[in-house]
């Protein structure tokens, strides 16, 4: 279950980096991952395990949806959301470790 380099999403590619920190600037605090709009980018903590990487990933695919779309979900909603859908895709066999 290794992480891509790029994914696509509806229509636009984003890069994905694996970084040893990722700052806010407006909140001055640490995340484990962060959507970067303007640059395509999704950063992701290298820190964490290949099973916690991919679950932030789709944490991060669930933001973008949600703004491209005009969702407006809650935090805790895409929470919810990301660990259901890597459950189910765990579940299912869809994901191999590796």
């Amino acid at each position: 279950m290794g992480i891509p380099d790029k994914i696509k999403i509806t229509g636009v590619d984003y890069k994905i980096e694996l970084v040893d920190e990722i700052e806010d600037d407006i909140h001055e605090s640490q995340f484990r991952a962060r959507v970067l709009f303007k640059e395509n980018k999704i950063k992701i903590l290298n820190s964490y395990s290949c099973q916690d990487k991919f679950r932030t990933l789709l944490h991060e695919i669930i933001h973008i949806l949600d703004d491209n779309f005009k969702l407006e979900l809650e935090e805790s909603t895409i929470q919810r959301l990301a660990s259901g859908l890597y459950g189910v895709l765990k579940d299912n066999q869809f994901l191999h470790e590796g």
